[in-house]
């Protein structure tokens, strides 16, 4: 099916829509440049009521261009690695398309209690990138993340976080989950790590906002 907008409706009645992710695979119109927009699980409401899923159609000409400004969670089609891996909270778990915050759900990367923890996202190649968002831990100790930094850039010195700063996190609540405004930055590495302490340091989910505009390679 060709469309532009999708719309999850419960019609006919008076109720609550609660998405706690909704995931789309697509391909634009007459390309083959994958589109990857993430989002997960449907609430258990719906699942039992039913949705009507209404995939409005649009002539959506697609520009000649188009593939070179593709915006999307790109963190999705990158590589990660970490300083440390506690037990199987590999980090490939912060880059799985699901926010679940609760440690034992299994969807968690986590290093052990090291100095100066570091996780990192390779993005294969430059992006633009608009912002970065950070899903915290919800059941224990969510001020492990603060103070953590978000480094983006191009450079491997120091496992890549010598690279410029996009924002330095103060906090986040448990479970919850804040976007950093990064406007533009460019690179092709994006680090968290919690610079000058010995800490844990946990990531439930990142995502990342990106351009990869044809000037950039």
């Amino acid at each position: 099916m060709e469309g532009r907008y999708i719309n999850i409706v419960i019609p006919g009645r008076t109720e609550y829509l609660t998405l706690c992710e909704v995931e789309v695979d697509g391909t634009l119109s007459g390309k083959s440049c994958p589109i990857l927009l993430v989002c997960s699980g449907l609430n258990e409401h719906i699942m039992v009521f039913g949705v009507l899923l209404i995939i409005l159609i649009s002539s959506y000409h697609i520009n000649a261009n188009i593939c070179n400004f593709s915006e999307t969670n790109v963190a999705r089609l990158g590589q990660v690695s970490q300083s440390s891996k506690y037990g199987n909270a590999k980090p490939e778990n912060a880059i799985d398309g699901n926010r679940a915050s609760n440690f034992n759900q299994g969807s968690c990367a986590c290093t052990n209690n090291n100095l100066n923890p570091w996780w990192r996202l390779d993005l294969l190649k430059t992006y633009k990138i608009n912002t970065v968002t950070i899903t915290n831990r919800q059941d224990c100790c969510p001020e492990r993340i603060n103070g953590a930094e978000i480094r983006i850039g191009n450079s491997l010195n120091d496992n890549g976080n010598a690279n410029p700063r996009c924002a330095v996190i103060s906090s986040i609540a448990a479970g919850a989950s804040q976007t950093f405004a990064c406007n533009g930055m460019e690179g092709r590495y994006i680090n968290i790590v919690i610079p000058g302490r010995t800490e844990y340091l946990t990531l439930c989910e990142v995502e990342v906002d990106a351009v990869a505009p044809a000037n950039i390679s």
